[in-house]
């Protein structure tokens, strides 16, 4: 659970902050926003699962 716990805050924060502007009728703002991340994230998961360059290979 020590592990878990703050993945699930930060999950918890971006929701949040996300329906804000849906709320409003903006859905296009945290589209955008989620693209941008889900990116970063398949990025990170290549270079930190494979080790190119200075990166650590994980597996």
């Amino acid at each position: 659970m020590r592990v878990m716990v703050p993945g699930f805050i930060a999950m918890f924060i971006s929701l949040v902050i996300a329906a804000g502007p849906r709320d409003a009728g903006d859905t296009r703002t945290p589209m955008k926003i989620n693209l941008g991340v889900s990116m970063l994230n398949v990025l990170g998961n290549y270079l930190l699962i494979f080790g190119p360059g200075p990166f650590p290979t994980m597996g």
